[in-house]
């Protein structure tokens, strides 16, 4: 998994204490350890002078990582630089024997065919609510522990990841891909 984790994993902060846990619960490894020669800052703000190293790559299994680096384009319009990895992929070639057909299997959500007017009405009507929550828990922060830090988190994530599910269910058209081609 890549990810801007918007943390640098090389400084203290409780932010990185949790991921790092998470981390560690799920066995997830970053994949720029084994090579530490090749680290470069990820996030280069000129302007300001400052730069860090707050994205990744994760996964399960670090012994399938044959390369990391961080990409140095000669045009970058963001101020995050690219990283790549090269890795080992290991498959078993029967696996890859499953029929193709003609038909497409998986559906997809069509936003160019959206309520795009009540989506934005239904998300905001619905995570509205959850903005006192937030709050309470942000003013309440620095006196609770972190099991109830860790469990409001990831309540809080799975009501959030549930709105926006629901109300994309409502307003946004789940169609195989060539459905609305003639």
């Amino acid at each position: 998994m890549g990810a801007d984790f918007n943390t640098d994993f090389n400084k203290h902060s409780d932010v990185t204490t949790y991921i790092q846990r998470f981390f560690v619960n799920y066995h997830l490894y970053k994949c720029d350890a084994d090579f530490p020669g090749k680290a470069k800052p990820t996030y280069v703000n000129e302007s300001q002078g400052h730069s860090s190293v707050i994205d990744y790559f994760v996964c399960d299994c670090v012994n399938s990582i044959l390369d990391y680096c961080v990409l140095d384009p000669d045009i970058n319009l963001s101020d995050h630089v690219p990283i790549a990895i090269r890795c080992r992929c290991v498959y078993d070639a029967d696996s890859l024997a499953a029929v193709a057909t003609d038909r497409p299997k998986v559906k997809t959500l069509r936003w160019d065919y959206a309520d795009m007017l009540g989506y934005y009405a239904t998300t905001m009507r619905l995570l509205y609510p959850l903005h006192d929550g937030l709050i309470a828990f942000e003013s309440a922060l620095h006196a609770l522990s972190n099991s109830v830090c860790e469990h409001f988190i990831d309540s809080f994530y799975s009501t959030l990841v549930d709105i926006v599910k629901h109300s994309a269910e409502m307003h946004v058209p789940l169609r195989y891909k060539n459905f609305y081609k003639l």
